[in-house]
């Protein structure tokens, strides 16, 4: 049996960056090569009545995305603070 795993991410922008998280990588690289990420950009929400409504959008795919290192670019530290 084939599997895809496929991390799927939404941008109201070109989609020229999106957020991974370090989980989404690890996953992505332990079962690479059959992974894609899926960039749907330019989305284009409304709102109306407090409910947002999203429309459009430009769809790309990106197989095996993990596995290029220089694709990849550490933007975030997490400070763990001392307790009270």
């Amino acid at each position: 049996q084939d599997v895809l795993y496929v991390e799927v991410k939404g941008s109201t922008s070109r989609g020229e960056v999106v957020i991974v998280t370090r989980n989404e990588v690890a996953h992505a690289r332990t079962h690479h090569p059959d992974t894609e990420l899926f960039v749907v950009s330019l989305i284009a929400v409304e709102y109306r009545e407090s409910q947002p409504r999203a429309s459009g959008g430009k769809e790309g795919g990106y197989p095996g995305w993990a596995a290029e290192e220089s694709r990849i670019q550490k933007t975030g530290f997490e400070e763990r603070v001392p307790d009270d």
